[in-house]
């Protein structure tokens, strides 16, 4: 998913910059990223910076996208709209270009910053609750928020085919479940059951039990669609999904082989689109 960068984190700089140019100069706190060059060629660096005053020093600086994959354009957008951004820019994102350089509205310059060519995502979802991120899928394909040649796939789970025990706890109250005990309503009463249960959930979820209720027989079917993602036989660059763990530490990456993303289970569209986008990542 492309990433969009406000103007106040980018610093350009004209002229031929290489990475090591970068390191140990110093930029203002908020920085974040150097656009460097002139003319049609321009590169975009990322930066580490270090310091906790109004200026910080560059103690890393790599890039992320060369002369050739970078365009510079001038549109006439508020630099703080980001969907509007994409909307103008995505369609550009053509052949080998991984950075539109946008110089917007009040002559800001900032970035969007996109995937490699081509890229691949598979989205998986657990129903009910409504698979939100199947229609944020949707919408971005409709909205031309994202790079004309990305591809998308999804799995959607069906839990009511899953199981049907009787005594079964959940982590939230879901249509479909309603003798089941959810633990955002019903934690007092978990804590006072006794004998076998059956927990839809995740090993997050089953500690929390065990925290309410240490002597509880708990029987854990797992449905994290973190851990669905592992099974899935679909073959994708990255997997998308929504995870308890992220709605406590925000948005988190598993894997090495198979990269997945976690997202709360109440992401907005923003986020989405943000998630995926990671600098040092290239296309196989």
């Amino acid at each position: 998913m492309p990433k969009v960068v406000h103007p106040q984190k980018v610093k350009v700089v004209e002229g031929s910059v290489e990475a090591g140019d970068i390191v140990g100069k110093r930029v203002f706190h908020v920085t974040e990223y150097v656009l460097a060059g002139e003319g049609e060629k321009w590169r975009v660096f990322k930066l580490k910076t270090e310091g906790e005053g109004l200026l910080r020093k560059v103690s890393d600086a790599w890039l992320v996208s060369g002369e050739d994959e970078t365009l510079f354009v001038e549109v006439d957008v508020d630099p703080s709209s980001k969907r509007e951004i994409l909307a103008l820019l995505s369609g550009m994102a053509t052949g080998k270009v991984r950075c539109i350089a946008y110089r917007a509205r009040y002559q800001h310059v900032g970035l969007a910053l996109f995937e490699p060519p081509g890229t691949c995502i598979h989205v998986v979802e657990v129903e009910p609750p409504h698979p939100k991120l199947v229609d944020y899928v949707n919408q971005v394909i409709r909205e031309g928020l994202v790079r004309r040649d990305m591809k998308f796939s999804t799995t959607v789970v069906n839990l009511l085919e899953l199981i049907q025990e009787e005594k079964l706890i959940m982590p939230c109250k879901l249509q479909g479940f309603e003798g089941a005990l959810s633990l955002d309503r019903d934690a007092e009463k978990i804590g006072l059951i006794e004998g076998s249960y059956t927990l839809l959930g995740c090993p997050v979820t089953l500690a929390t039990v065990k925290e309410v209720n240490p002597k509880l027989d708990v029987k854990l079917v797992d449905m994290c669609p973190a851990h669905l993602a592992r099974r899935t036989p679909a073959k994708a660059d990255y997997y998308v999904v929504r995870c308890c763990k992220a709605s406590v530490q925000g948005t988190i990456t598993y894997g090495a082989k198979r990269r997945i993303v976690a997202l709360q289970w109440s992401p907005t569209l923003e986020e989405f689109l943000e998630a995926l986008y990671q600098e040092r990542w290239k296309c196989k």
